[in-house]
């Protein structure tokens, strides 16, 4: 009779996926606990091979201390692990890497124009993926420096570093905006959190050492750059102001995300990051379809958007006149 019963249940497949729910979490959770281990385990693998062939991964890697890396499919391994709720695993952390992912044409475009005597800046780096590993994989003699302050991603960050052997890649622990000293930032916003304008915000923050791109040069003795991405959610326009001198002297190619709704966080607007460009020498280009930007030195604008027309849209000039006031 049990026999019987339990062959009718396995030909319902809503009784059956009951009855196994039932059981696993009620009957073995108490009657047999390694075969709840067992049981749960499984489903967690299941789970685990689902994202894996959904977002396109070719695996992943267990350390002997725990930490679990996915892997890419450009084979770059990325931290995630959510045991320590102090900590996030930053970009990616919803699991969702195809829909994070920069457009190809600007991934390209980034790697493209850099080389293994360059230097590039990745601002906002996050957990490293975009695209300050992406980088020192192509070019393992890049010298690349990874701006990051949100300490509950810094262990991510500098974990993928490791694991990958970015050997070229300096962890550079602070945010980059128009002063120094010490900035707040919200704490639980994981790959989303920007520095305040505001500190008195009903938030909960933590502390973080802010300086400017100049002065960081300065106390690097960088006398070359050739690209930087800023992604700072929202802090680009107080960024530009602090590094006026090293783009003027440097000239950099620059990718900037360019979001009227995050810039109002810092008082700012897309129309003064425009112009502020445009006092500094720089034309600006939108990625179609983005949210990103590409910000080119004057002198050399006309022939880089021409190889890249395809996918660049020019912005719209803004007037000089409406920061000549905050630039001096």
């Amino acid at each position: 009779m049990l026999d019987f019963l339990k062959k009718w249940i396995r030909r319902n497949r809503l009784l059956y996926a009951v009855s196994r729910a039932i059981y696993g979490s009620l009957v073995l959770r108490f009657a047999d606990e390694k075969g709840f281990t067992r049981y749960r385990l499984t489903k967690v693998l299941k789970m685990l091979s689902a994202l894996v062939t959904r977002e396109g991964l070719v695996g992943g890697l267990m350390t002997d201390e725990g930490d679990y890396y996915l892997r890419m499919p450009d084979g770059i391994l990325v931290f995630y692990n959510t045991v320590h709720p102090q900590y996030t695993p930053g970009d990616g952390q919803n699991l969702e890497f195809k829909a994070g992912a920069p457009t190809p044409n600007l991934e390209q475009f980034v790697r493209r124009h850099l080389s293994n005597e360059a230097v590039y800046f990745d601002v906002g780096a996050n957990n490293g993926y975009f695209y300050c590993l992406k980088v020192a994989q192509t070019y393992p003699r890049c010298r690349i420096h990874a701006f990051e302050p949100d300490a509950r991603i810094l262990g991510a960050l500098r974990k993928n570093i490791a694991i990958n052997g970015a050997a070229n890649v300096t962890v550079a622990p602070v945010a980059l905006s128009d002063f120094s000293g010490v900035g707040s930032m919200p704490a639980y916003l994981g790959a989303s959190g920007y520095l305040m304008s505001d500190p008195r915000a009903a938030v909960v923050v933590v502390d973080v050492e802010v300086t400017t791109l100049d002065r960081y040069a300065r106390e690097h003795g960088i006398d070359r750059l050739d690209l930087v991405k800023v992604d700072i959610e929202g802090g680009e326009y107080r960024f530009l102001q602090g590094a006026q001198e090293t783009l003027g002297t440097l000239r950099p190619l620059v990718v900037m995300e360019l979001r009227d709704d995050l810039l109002r966080r810092s008082q700012a607007s897309e129309r003064e990051v425009i112009a502020l460009w445009r006092h500094l020498g720089y034309v600006g280009y939108r990625v179609a379809a983005t949210a990103d930007a590409i910000f080119l030195p004057e002198e050399r604008s006309a022939g880089l958007f021409a190889a890249n027309r395809s996918w660049l849209q020019p912005l719209e000039s803004a007037r000089r006149e409406t920061i000549d006031e905050g630039i001096a």
